[in-house]
Order: structure tokens, then sequence, then C-alpha cells
């Protein structure tokens, strides 16, 4: 049995899926029992809303007419059970109330964050397998999956998976100082979720890993986030300090790119404040 097989023997890593580079990564999937338990909360929520909004319009339909009010109906079930659980999901990167209780998130079938598109193909078939058949055909489809996905999964080409509620990672990673200079010229881009979490959680338990199942992984890993930088490491770099030297790397970028984000909408309210003051 190799290393990798020991690894996955020992429950240290989940279901495989692929990355855009063609390389098996494992991520651990929501089981049939949570995945219900999220859909549940999210369901009772937007009826709760939805029907909220039908109240207000039901109140106000005698200053309407009959074709307005029908097509406000409509309009406010398109709402609540397509829009907005598309759009939820979107800004969230794949998560909702529900899936934050249940702690899981939406993610594409390589791991990556789910796009807009997937989104709405997914809530659209939702309207049948959730809604007009109350969950049952969600249900059966989610329970014979292999990765207990539905319909709307399946269509959109997603996958929910079990995600942590606090930072991947709140250990420091430090690049050494051989890789000082690459560091200060590599460029970057934005790992897959699963590749993520796998380099994470490898660096959190290299000192439990068999010496030997530890360097094939560390290699695996290392063969894996090797795409996602230019140029590459210098010839003969341990695979375990490029692993930390490219989380730390990535940390610093979306570091810097949620404090300018951040510094756009303080200076977008202090201009709105202005001039509402002025």
């Amino acid at each position: 049995m190799s290393a990798y097989d020991q690894l996955r023997s020992a429950g240290l890593f989940g279901e495989e899926i692929i990355t855009g580079e063609a390389v098996a990564l494992e991520m651990p999937y929501a089981t049939v029992a949570t995945r219900i338990a999220s859909a549940m909360v999210d369901v009772i929520l937007y009826v709760l809303l939805g029907a909220l909004t039908i109240y207000v319009i039901a109140s106000n339909a005698s200053a309407l007419s009959g074709a307005l009010a029908r097509t406000l109906y409509v309009l406010t079930l398109a709402l609540w059970v397509w829009i907005v659980p598309a759009v939820v999901a979107i800004i969230t990167r794949g998560c909702s109330l529900g899936k934050w209780i249940t702690g899981t998130r939406i993610v594409r079938a390589d791991g990556g964050a789910m796009q807009p598109t997937q989104s709405f193909v997914r809530s659209l078939v939702g309207i049948f397998e959730l809604w007009i058949t109350f969950g049952v055909v969600a249900l059966a489809v989610v329970a014979l999956s292999r990765r207990a996905q539905r319909l709307g999964d399946m269509l959109a080409g997603t996958y929910v998976v079990k995600w942590p509620r606090r930072r991947i990672s709140t250990d420091p990673y430090m690049i050494a100082p051989p890789l000082a200079h690459w560091a200060s010229i590599v460029q970057t881009r934005e790992l897959p979720a699963g590749l993520t979490l796998n380099m994470s959680a490898f660096l959190r338990s290299i000192k439990r890993l068999d010496p030997r199942m530890r360097e094939e992984q560390a290699r695996f890993l290392a063969a894996s986030a090797e795409p996602y930088v230019h140029p590459s490491p210098p010839h003969g770099t341990p695979a375990e300090e490029f692993l930390e030297a490219v989380l730390a790397l990535r940390f610093n970028v979306e570091t810097e790119a949620n404090q300018k984000t951040l510094q756009r909408r303080n200076a977008v309210y202090e201009q709105l404040r202005n001039q509402l003051v002025g």
C-alpha cells in the first residue's frame, strides 16, 4: 500500500476531487444528514420571508389592480425560491444560513469557488427538486449519489463540502530564507479551496506522519500547487518549504486585497457621509 493510500485509509482525507490541472486531491463531502439539516434551515427561513412579503402585498391589494397583484405574487415566489438563494450563495462564496450552521459550503467540482452561473443553475433546478416536490426528489438523489449531490449540483457542476468555521489556519506561515529572492518576484494566483485545505492540514500534521508518508504527500501537494505560481521555485527546494511559502504568499496577497477593499468602502462611506452632512 502506498503512503497516499495509508493516509486515506487512516481517515486523514475524504472524497476525491480533481483540480483544473487534473491533479487528484481529497476534500470531505457533506453527509446526507448534514445536507438535510442545512436545507431545512434555509427552507424555513425563505418560507417565513416569502410569507411576510406576500402578507405585505395582500395587505395593500385593495390599492393594486388584479393583474399587478398577481404579478407581484409570482415575482415574490421567484425572488425567494430562486433569485435570493442564488445571490446569497454568490455573495457568501457558497454559503447560506443553513450551511453556516452546519459547517458546509458549496464549491466547484475542482474545489474552487462557485461561479454566479453555477449558483443560478443550481437554484433554478432546486425549484423542482426542493419546492415543487417538497424535497422528495432532492432527498432521493442526495441519498443515492456518491458525493451526496442533488440534481442541481450535478447539472451546475458543484459539490457541498465540510468547511471549517474558523480560518483555514491561524498558524503563521513563514518563507524560508533561501526562498526570499524567489518570493520577491513570484506571481501567484488563487488556489482551489480543496488544495489550500489539504496543504494547510498537511503542514499542521507533519509531525504526526510517518517520514515516508510525509515526504510522499509533500511532493504530491507541491506538484499540485506549482501550476499556480510563476516562476517555479529554485531547483532542489524542499517540498515542505515550498508549500509553506505558497501559503504565506497567498495569505499576504489576500490580506492586502482585503485591506484595499476595506479602504475603498471606508472612502465611499466618508464621501457619502460628507455629502449628507453638507
